[in-house]
């Protein structure tokens, strides 16, 4: 699962918005409601937005009288470092006028053609030296969590990002760079996505699912960032 909406355009962006703590909370609600879901491990990323979402599911699980294992923490979960990515990207674009636009309106549409352009000019190495990570180191540290899964009992509930889970999806589908941008650039904050190892391999069963706010009164909490 993705994180729920952090704070994007704030200071502090690894924290929760007040609408990414109702995802959450929603979130939990739906998976406490389930109880077929047979949670035999809870895995998150370092980061405060994945603690803080799992948070609200145990919390919730809890509520309702279930029980929930303790959460495994991995770094090779966390997402790439936004921070550096945008500051390295507009370092060398300073001419480009969609960087004041995301400052001003992180929700324009223009910003999601913008975080494209990013990432493949991360993607093509323009970015070398001014990243933590290349690239492929990051590839290589999401198909190295996605690994873990491989062979577990029961079911695994991951808190992870949208850059990670796109490489889960690619690790599964066989999905070429380009693919895997667009994939992770789909998906949505709290975004439900299942995954099946079948001993040779992953299935894709579900992609980027938000059955926790398919009410009519929820559905304005539908949102990418």
């Amino acid at each position: 699962m993705r994180h729920a909406q952090a704070s994007f355009g704030a200071v502090d962006y690894d924290r929760l918005s007040p609408r990414g703590e109702r995802q959450a909370d929603l979130l939990g609600a739906w998976i406490a409601a389930h109880p077929e879901l047979h949670l035999q491990r809870l895995v998150r990323g370092t980061h405060r937005r994945h603690a803080q979402t799992l948070d609200a599911v145990v919390r919730a699980c809890r509520a309702a009288g279930r029980a929930a294992p303790a959460a495994e923490v991995d770094a090779d979960w966390d997402e790439f470092d936004h921070a550096a990515l945008f500051q390295a990207y507009a370092a060398r674009h300073r001419d480009d006028a969609r960087l004041a636009l995301l400052r001003a309106d992180p929700a324009a549409m223009s910003v999601h053609g913008l975080i494209g352009n990013i990432l493949d000019a991360w993607r093509t190495g323009q970015l070398d030296g001014a990243m933590p990570e290349r690239w492929g180191e990051f590839a290589a540290r999401a198909r190295r969590a996605f690994g873990t899964l491989a062979g577990g009992p029961g079911t695994s509930l991951v808190i992870s990002s949208g850059g990670v889970i796109a490489r889960c999806a690619q690790a599964a589908l066989g999905l070429d760079e380009a693919r895997t941008i667009a994939l992770n650039l789909s998906l949505a904050n709290s975004a439900v996505s299942d995954f099946r190892h079948r001993g040779t391999g992953w299935d894709l069963q579900v992609w980027n699912a938000l059955p926790h706010l398919a009410a009519a009164e929820h559905l304005p909490l539908a949102t990418h960032f």
